[in-house]
């Protein structure tokens, strides 16, 4: 027999209050929250499925491995268009380039979410780096150079205004928030 405490209730029920009331609690965090995690794992995803081959897409975009050589360019063009010197930027952070070609065009794409400072980046350079400051966004057309656009905060908000939605959608990029941008 159980022992009750004095409102007639074991240990036992009430443990299973507990874990229900936990399981209710997350549950509706991710009915609520869980976009966010569905974005971040989609999007490591995205880039792991990107990596082995290109693939095409009904997008009329095509992921492509971002080589160490369009990283390099990538960071050139990063670095020029902040005005940094060519030692405070070591590239883009492991798993943070997108990189596709639009079909019809030939208009190559990039997004990278984030680029390292160096250990020896001024202060100025880390500032400048905050509040999307770390991202480029970047498109080169057909036998062109790469331009870029540094990010903006809220991040999403500028993504969406750069990318063609077809591509912010083949990445798997968070969506618009509902209040708009």
């Amino acid at each position: 027999m159980r022992s009750r405490n004095q409102d007639g209730f074991s240990a036992l029920d009430i443990i299973l209050v507990i874990v229900a009331a936990v399981a209710i609690g997350v549950a509706v965090y991710f009915a609520v929250w869980g976009h966010k995690t569905t974005v971040t794992t989609t999007k490591t995803a995205t880039i792991a499925k990107a990596s082995p081959s290109p693939s095409d897409s009904p997008t009329g975009f095509q992921n492509l491995t971002p080589t160490a050589s369009v990283q390099s360019q990538l960071t050139a063009a990063y670095v020029s268009s902040k005005g940094f010197g060519s030692s405070d930027i070591t590239g883009p952070q492991a798993g943070s380039v997108y990189y596709a070609k639009e079909l019809s065009s030939g208009t190559y794409w990039a997004l990278v979410t984030q680029f390292n400072a160096s250990s020896t980046a001024s202060q100025q350079v880390l500032v400048s780096m905050q509040d999307g400051g770390s991202q480029g966004y970047f498109k080169m057309v057909k036998g062109g150079a790469w331009t870029v656009t540094t990010g903006t905060s809220p991040e999403v908000c500028a993504q969406h205004a750069f990318f063609p939605a077809s591509l912010v959608t083949l990445w798997n990029l968070s969506t618009v928030p509902a209040g708009g941008c």
